[in-house]
């Protein structure tokens, strides 16, 4: 399903010019799975008009990291997950949609589309964050063998271009960055802290 629930006033108008494209887009990933049980369930789909970001300290300095669309807790049950996208990306980029779709999917298959927290993974991310995102990254490309040819081709093609300067500018332009503090603030609003009792029950529970 996709929700629009997210966006308001003119963010709202700016979606309706693009829905048509991202609901074909979003039936195009989903049929192009060779195998549909790979899929543990078909996740919601948020249109957001902010994009988090995030600051990583690398051996040349600082990077920034940009996240034009994100597997992340659903709204309505964080025991699974929701693609939340940024709407400047629908806007400027229909061309990569798909791509970009799949991409989030393939990360859901990697996953079996469970929500969960371990000691392992607690400690891989705060030892090295940039090679605990890698890890995740190459998970995901793992599960790209469920798609077709096809969509494997439009997938590595975003992957490409969702790096190059110009794709970055495009979609900022349009998009408010925030830190993922005020993204969890803006995505679960007045649920923000049922949300974090959700992820304090995680924690307790992980492996440690």
């Amino acid at each position: 399903m996709i929700s629009p629930e997210l966006l308001a006033g003119e963010d709202l108008k700016r979606f309706g010019k693009v829905e048509k494209i991202l609901e074909e887009s979003y039936g195009q990933v989903l049929s192009s799975l060779q195998d549909r049980s790979a899929l543990p369930y078909i996740p919601n789909l948020y249109p957001v008009a902010f994009m988090m970001f995030k600051i990583y300290k690398v051996k040349a300095g600082l990077t920034r990291l940009l996240f034009y669309s994100l597997t992340y807790p659903d709204i309505k049950d964080f025991d699974r997950f929701g693609i939340y996208i940024t709407l400047s990306v629908i806007e400027k980029f229909p061309q990569f949609l798909s791509g970009l779709l799949g991409h989030e999917i393939a990360h859901m298959i990697s996953t079996r589309g469970q929500v969960e927290l371990s000691k392992s993974r607690i400690y891989r991310l705060l030892k090295d964050r940039m090679g605990y995102l890698q890890e995740q990254e190459k998970s995901g490309q793992n599960a790209y063998s469920y798609f077709n040819e096809d969509m494997q081709s439009k997938i590595r093609q975003w992957n490409e271009s969702s790096s190059k300067e110009e794709v970055e500018a495009a979609v900022v332009k349009g998009a408010r960055l925030v830190s993922q503090q005020d993204f969890d603030r803006l995505v679960f609003g007045e649920r923000l802290a049922d949300y974090h009792d959700f992820i304090r029950s995680k924690l307790r529970k992980a492996d440690f």
